[in-house]
């Protein structure tokens, strides 16, 4: 999770160095920025396992029980963890007690460290699950909250106000039909859908006046010929996804803020005056309502940001043109960007400390060409010498690896298959107390399996 949180915050954190650097070009040009980054947050648990795992060389990678004991004594310190159970007698008659037999382990001090990191990763597991779903709960709740908005209210008849909605949908070249509503009550002008797009107008808006019925519909369809419902949805599932980084949170407004600023720009350029615009978008803000059934849409003046989007409107020297070629190079690094953030893995690689040395094993007394293996294992070299006393196998690692890790399962490597499962067993006292432990186990295998 952690390693997650570190790669979405530099994909974030690029993103608002970018904006940074484009703090003169235009607002549709930052939009696409802040977009890009929020989608490449979304697509990272994608391309995560999709792509080749690349390793992290500077993360420690215990390669041995030892190694392992030796990190966990100092947190230990000198108490004794655990004190061994006899273990119960064969079930079987007809297995070994060597086969059969199991040594139970039983805690009598404070839980090992892995316990408490494993306590903690389930209760952040469980808090980003419950942030997650009373994110989606919100977006789902909207989504009904909308659509009975949408029945209550009135699909737009044939009148002037129709004609004139007509003409700015064919002036701006919207390929897809636009339905416009009239609500049911008064309220702030939104828009919503992607494949058939809607605009909800007031009832007050057949008294407007041409020029706030020109600003209204001109920032509404613009919403719509920049797929912005698009861009709006992927921001909000990305905040869904990591709720709990505070960087998605900026982002998110950031995005929505340049969302705005990109269509009240649309708007001066159809022939609006900034200040005649500016206290025209002032006074809806003020006197009609955003209901919560258009928090998730695009409502044209919701109150936060207003300010902002005011002096941005007043400023004379803001650059109010579309995208530019600037923008497409920087989506492409902030993607390109996002490729090798997703490979990079806590899973250490082999290095020259790790590769295990195959030089020799002692003392084993046959030697085979097949054994069912479970991970990388050694080709046998013939002609080894054999004794009685003492045997020694010069072993070769086989083709094509570094001697860690797992082989392809091909000749003369075997699927490894179960030869028994022992489950383990618990005294009372231990389960009364519900008590954990772990067990570090060493194993020499010889080459008779």
């Amino acid at each position: 999770m952690l390693i997650f949180a570190a790669k979405t915050s530099l994909i974030l954190a690029f993103a608002w160095v970018i904006t940074r650097l484009m703090r003169r070009s235009s607002a549709a040009s930052r939009h696409v920025v802040w977009s890009t980054a929020l989608l490449a947050v979304l697509l990272l648990p994608v391309t995560s396992l999709l792509m080749p795992p690349l390793p992290l060389p500077w993360l420690p990678s215990p390669s041995s029980s030892a190694e392992l004991l030796a990190t966990l004594a100092p947190q230990l310190g000198e108490r004794q963890i655990f004190h061994a159970v006899p273990a119960p007698p064969p079930r079987d008659p007809s297995r070994s007690a060597h086969e059969t037999g199991k040594a139970g382990v039983v805690p009598t001090g404070s839980m090992l460290p892995g316990a408490w990191l494993s306590l903690v990763a389930g209760a952040l597991a469980l808090g980003w699950a419950i942030g997650s779903l009373s994110l989606l709960g919100r977006l789902v709740a909207g989504f009904f909250t909308r659509a009975r908005l949408a029945r209550a209210s009135t699909v737009l008849g044939d009148s002037a106000l129709r004609k004139t909605t007509t003409g700015y949908v064919r002036a701006m070249r919207i390929a897809r039909p636009v339905r416009v509503l009239i609500a049911p009550t008064e309220m702030m002008p939104a828009t919503w859908g992607l494949l058939r797009p809607t605009v909800l107008l007031p009832p007050s808006a057949h008294r407007w006046s041409e020029d706030r019925l020109r600003l209204v519909l001109v920032h509404e369809l613009s919403h719509v010929d920049r797929f912005d419902t698009l861009t709006a949805a992927i921001a909000y599932l990305a905040t869904v996804l990591v709720w709990w980084n505070p960087l998605v949170w900026v982002a998110t407004r950031r995005a929505q803020l340049e969302r705005e600023r990109a269509c009240d720009d649309a708007v001066l350029r159809s022939g609006l005056t900034p200040s005649q615009y500016a206290d025209e978008l002032l006074a809806l803000a003020q006197s009609l309502p955003t209901p919560f059934a258009q928090r998730l849409a695009l409502a044209m003046a919701k109150p936060h940001g207003i300010e902002r989007r005011l002096a941005a409107i007043l400023d004379a020297h803001q650059r109010r043109t579309g995208t530019s070629h600037t923008v497409a190079a920087a989506t492409s690094v902030l993607m390109a960007l996002q490729l090798p953030l997703a490979a990079l893995s806590t899973t250490p690689g082999p290095t020259e400390a790790t590769r295990p040395n195959w030089a020799a094993v002692v003392g084993a007394p046959h030697v085979t060409e097949n054994v069912d293996v479970i991970g990388r294992a050694p080709r046998v070299a013939r002609g080894a010498t054999t004794s009685s006393q003492q045997a020694t196998t010069r072993l070769e690692p086989l083709a094509g690896g570094f001697g860690a890790g797992a082989y392809e399962v091909r000749n003369p490597i075997k699927a490894p298959r179960r030869l028994a499962e022992v489950k383990p067993e618990y005294t009372p006292a231990a389960k009364r107390a519900g008590l954990e432990g772990i067990v570090v186990l060493e194993a020499v295998v010889g080459a008779d399996g």
